[in-house]
């Protein structure tokens, strides 16, 4: 993925190389039709940047925490790490008592560049900022602990585990 990442870097380069030959351009009408090619040849480098972020790639810090909230004793952190293909996105969860659950989201996901979280009476729901038509959010069900994933449409029981086998 990392050269997928340079190689992204270096196809974003020539939106600014673009803008700079169609200034040139004004004196000399070669380097305006170049420009004009270069700035066209970079717009969908532009596009792909909402579903991926190259430096992310480039860094050594690899994860990052999108949500963190925190509502009558529970505590969940919604994270996302890239992964060998695009984005690993998962929600840790962390009980009153202590226990942990982490739950994958999605492990072939786009970047998030941000996570809109409502808190209301039992639940914390997590929405995409860029869901586009998908805008069925993910929740915490407190008072039955289990995780609804709007993405898959499944259900996930929170369990200790302690008890587990």
């Amino acid at each position: 993925m990392t050269i997928i990442a340079l190689i992204h870097v270096v196809w974003l380069l020539f939106l600014p190389l673009g803008a700079y030959c169609c200034v040139r351009g004004l004196e000399k009408r070669g380097y305006l039709v170049g420009g004009i090619l270069l700035i066209v040849f970079s717009l969908p480098a532009l596009w792909f940047l909402r579903s991926f972020w190259p430096f992310d790639y480039l860094m050594p810090a690899r994860g990052r925490v999108l949500a963190n909230v925190a509502h009558k004793g529970w505590k969940v952190m919604l994270t996302q790490t890239p992964d060998t293909d695009f984005y690993h996105t998962d929600f840790v969860v962390v009980s009153p008592e202590g226990w942990t659950n982490e739950i994958v989201y999605d492990a072939d996901d786009n970047k998030w560049w941000r996570a809109e979280t409502v808190v209301r009476s039992n639940r914390i729901l997590f929405f995409r900022e860029n869901s586009g038509t998908d805008r069925s959010p993910s929740y915490l069900d407190l008072e039955q602990q289990l995780f609804w994933s709007g993405h898959y449409q499944r259900e996930e029981k929170l369990a200790d585990p302690s008890k587990q086998k």
